[in-house]
């Protein structure tokens, strides 16, 4: 019983202490411009972006915060949202027509957007550790003026450092 205790008083002082930097952060942050976010898209495309086909702009994560992030830069930079397509990475034990719904509402894309998944074949023995995620989304948009301009962006930011 004295040990739950102490966990829970610790986990209240987490707590709090996390809510009060949250607040700071919040402050210190404030709104996001244009701007900002016209460049964090290109470190973000730096760090996270495929570099490796022409004429397309991708980029693929496991989370759905960063995937709405890049979609929302792509609009940014008049990016053709109506032509992006997505294509998720899914072991085989996950149900397709369930994670294409999941990313759907996530991202806030139509289904029609969705193409044929990856399905990864494993058997759940194989595998380093049993994944309670949505699999990899991967986000296509299709342009080559639009490559063109990622890829010099985020190398003029690369020439800067």
């Amino acid at each position: 019983v004295r040990i739950e205790k102490t966990r829970s008083k610790k986990s209240e002082k987490r707590n709090l202490r996390l809510q009060q930097v949250k607040g700071v952060l919040s402050k210190d942050i404030g709104k996001i411009t244009q701007r900002e976010l016209f460049i964090a898209g290109f470190f973000l495309y730096w760090a996270e972006g495929g570099k490796t086909k022409n004429y397309t702009v991708t980029l693929s994560n496991t989370d759905p915060w960063m995937i709405r992030a890049f979609l929302e830069w792509i609009k940014l930079l008049g990016g053709a949202i109506d032509k992006t397509y997505i294509r998720l990475h899914l072991y085989q034990e996950m149900n397709e027509l369930d994670e294409i719904q999941y990313w759907s509402k996530q991202i806030n894309l139509p289904k029609k957007h969705f193409r044929k998944s990856y399905i990864k074949k494993s058997k759940l023995s194989d595998l380093t550790y049993v994944t309670k995620g949505h699999g990899t989304c991967n986000v296509i948009v299709p342009g080559r003026d639009l490559a063109e301009y990622v890829l010099l962006g985020w190398q003029e930011i690369a020439d800067l450092y």
